[in-house]
Protein backbone atom coordinates (compact mmCIF):
# COMPACT_ATOMS: atom_id res chain seq x y z
CA UNK A 1 0.00 0.00 0.00
CA UNK A 2 1.69 3.25 -0.97
CA UNK A 3 1.07 6.90 0.24
CA UNK A 4 -1.98 7.60 -1.97
CA UNK A 5 -4.20 4.82 -0.35
CA UNK A 6 -3.35 5.24 2.93
CA UNK A 7 -5.22 6.67 5.64
CA UNK A 8 -4.34 6.67 9.05
CA UNK A 9 -6.30 6.36 11.69
CA UNK A 10 -5.39 6.42 15.89
CA UNK A 11 -6.71 3.12 17.23
CA UNK A 12 -5.41 3.79 20.97
CA UNK A 13 -8.63 3.85 22.54
CA UNK A 14 -9.71 0.74 21.52
CA UNK A 15 -7.20 -1.11 22.90
CA UNK A 16 -7.96 -0.05 26.37
CA UNK A 17 -10.96 -2.67 26.01
CA UNK A 18 -8.44 -5.22 26.01
CA UNK A 19 -8.22 -6.73 28.99
CA UNK A 20 -4.57 -7.46 30.58
CA UNK A 21 -2.76 -11.30 30.22
CA UNK A 22 -5.00 -14.33 30.60
CA UNK A 23 -8.32 -12.72 30.95
CA UNK A 24 -11.51 -12.92 29.16
CA UNK A 25 -12.20 -10.11 26.17
CA UNK A 26 -15.28 -8.86 25.60
CA UNK A 27 -15.55 -9.35 21.35
CA UNK A 28 -18.36 -7.34 21.58
CA UNK A 29 -17.46 -4.30 22.77
CA UNK A 30 -13.85 -4.34 20.69
CA UNK A 31 -16.34 -4.74 17.93
CA UNK A 32 -18.82 -1.64 19.06
CA UNK A 33 -15.44 0.41 19.43
CA UNK A 34 -13.77 -0.50 16.47
CA UNK A 35 -17.05 0.66 14.79
CA UNK A 36 -17.09 3.47 16.69
CA UNK A 37 -13.74 4.89 15.35
CA UNK A 38 -14.07 3.61 11.37
CA UNK A 39 -11.76 1.07 11.69
CA UNK A 40 -11.94 -1.91 9.45
CA UNK A 41 -11.05 -4.57 11.28
CA UNK A 42 -12.01 -5.67 14.73
CA UNK A 43 -9.61 -8.02 16.05
CA UNK A 44 -11.60 -10.49 18.40
CA UNK A 45 -8.55 -12.97 19.18
CA UNK A 46 -4.68 -13.47 19.56
CA UNK A 47 -3.51 -16.59 20.56
CA UNK A 48 0.19 -17.84 21.02
CA UNK A 49 1.08 -21.61 21.53
CA UNK A 50 4.81 -22.69 21.79
CA UNK A 51 5.37 -25.68 19.41
CA UNK A 52 7.76 -28.07 20.33
CA UNK A 53 10.62 -27.16 18.84
CA UNK A 54 13.49 -24.48 19.06
CA UNK A 55 10.89 -22.15 20.91
CA UNK A 56 9.02 -21.69 17.60
CA UNK A 57 5.70 -19.90 18.51
CA UNK A 58 2.52 -20.38 16.20
CA UNK A 59 0.04 -16.98 16.38
CA UNK A 60 -3.52 -17.30 15.61
CA UNK A 61 -5.13 -14.33 14.60
CA UNK A 62 -9.41 -14.04 14.23
CA UNK A 63 -10.83 -10.46 12.97
CA UNK A 64 -13.49 -9.54 11.53
CA UNK A 65 -14.61 -6.86 8.61
CA UNK A 66 -16.64 -4.88 9.86
CA UNK A 67 -16.08 -1.99 6.76
CA UNK A 68 -18.43 -1.66 3.93
CA UNK A 69 -16.04 -3.36 1.56
CA UNK A 70 -13.79 -6.38 0.54
CA UNK A 71 -10.49 -7.05 2.00
CA UNK A 72 -8.47 -8.06 0.06
CA UNK A 73 -5.00 -8.28 2.41
CA UNK A 74 -4.46 -7.59 5.71
CA UNK A 75 -1.24 -7.24 7.82
CA UNK A 76 -0.77 -7.33 11.21
CA UNK A 77 2.51 -5.94 12.56
CA UNK A 78 3.17 -7.81 16.38
CA UNK A 79 6.28 -7.33 18.95
CA UNK A 80 6.15 -10.11 21.69
CA UNK A 81 5.74 -9.98 25.46
CA UNK A 82 7.37 -11.61 28.13
CA UNK A 83 5.78 -12.32 31.71
CA UNK A 84 6.69 -9.09 32.98
CA UNK A 85 5.63 -7.44 29.83
CA UNK A 86 9.21 -6.72 28.74
CA UNK A 87 9.35 -6.72 24.66
CA UNK A 88 11.69 -9.47 23.57
CA UNK A 89 13.41 -10.02 20.25
CA UNK A 90 12.62 -12.78 18.02
CA UNK A 91 15.61 -15.51 18.27
CA UNK A 92 15.54 -16.11 14.29
CA UNK A 93 15.96 -12.26 13.09
CA UNK A 94 16.61 -10.33 16.42
CA UNK A 95 13.88 -8.35 15.81
CA UNK A 96 11.64 -6.87 18.23
CA UNK A 97 8.51 -7.24 15.94
CA UNK A 98 6.90 -9.39 12.82
CA UNK A 99 4.70 -8.56 9.71
CA UNK A 100 2.36 -11.14 9.77
CA UNK A 101 0.44 -10.91 6.15
CA UNK A 102 -3.03 -12.73 5.63
CA UNK A 103 -4.23 -12.22 2.14
CA UNK A 104 -7.99 -14.22 2.29
CA UNK A 105 -10.86 -12.04 0.96
CA UNK A 106 -12.93 -11.01 3.18
CA UNK A 107 -16.47 -9.68 2.51
CA UNK A 108 -17.86 -6.82 5.02
CA UNK A 109 -19.20 -8.57 8.09
CA UNK A 110 -17.18 -11.54 7.21
CA UNK A 111 -14.84 -12.94 10.21
CA UNK A 112 -11.54 -14.69 9.26
CA UNK A 113 -8.91 -16.74 11.35
CA UNK A 114 -5.57 -17.20 10.38
CA UNK A 115 -2.70 -19.27 11.94
CA UNK A 116 1.11 -18.65 11.00
CA UNK A 117 3.45 -21.69 12.33
CA UNK A 118 6.91 -20.73 13.71
CA UNK A 119 5.86 -16.73 13.40
CA UNK A 120 8.39 -15.76 16.53
CA UNK A 121 11.53 -17.62 17.96
CA UNK A 122 11.39 -17.13 21.60
CA UNK A 123 10.61 -19.89 24.93
CA UNK A 124 10.08 -16.49 26.92
CA UNK A 125 7.03 -15.14 24.45
CA UNK A 126 3.55 -15.18 27.06
CA UNK A 127 1.86 -12.24 25.31
CA UNK A 128 1.65 -10.20 21.55
CA UNK A 129 0.59 -6.52 21.11
CA UNK A 130 -0.94 -5.53 17.59
CA UNK A 131 0.78 -2.39 17.51
CA UNK A 132 -0.22 -1.64 13.45
CA UNK A 133 -2.70 -2.90 11.34
CA UNK A 134 -2.49 -2.38 7.33
CA UNK A 135 -5.82 -3.50 5.52
CA UNK A 136 -5.96 -3.25 1.62
CA UNK A 137 -9.21 -3.63 -0.02
CA UNK A 138 -10.49 -5.25 -3.40
CA UNK A 139 -10.94 -1.59 -4.87
CA UNK A 140 -6.90 -1.13 -4.10
CA UNK A 141 -7.90 1.28 -1.75
CA UNK A 142 -6.54 0.73 2.02
CA UNK A 143 -5.99 1.99 5.97
CA UNK A 144 -3.31 1.67 8.29
CA UNK A 145 -4.58 1.93 11.79
CA UNK A 146 -1.69 2.39 14.76
CA UNK A 147 -2.46 0.40 17.98
CA UNK A 148 1.40 1.63 20.02
CA UNK A 149 -0.25 1.45 23.72
CA UNK A 150 -2.64 -0.73 25.70
CA UNK A 151 -2.97 -4.23 26.70
CA UNK A 152 -1.42 -7.13 24.86
CA UNK A 153 -3.11 -10.87 23.93
CA UNK A 154 -2.10 -13.63 25.73
CA UNK A 155 -2.38 -17.42 25.61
Amino acid sequence: MDSKTGVFIGAIALVGLLTACGAARQPDAVEKAAREMNLPVAVTQVKSSLARRHGHVNVRIDYLNISSKPIQRVRFVLSARNATDDSIPNKATDRFSVTLEDTGRVEPGGRREKTWKAAWENRNVVCFLIMQTNVEFSDGTGITSYVDQGKPYCR
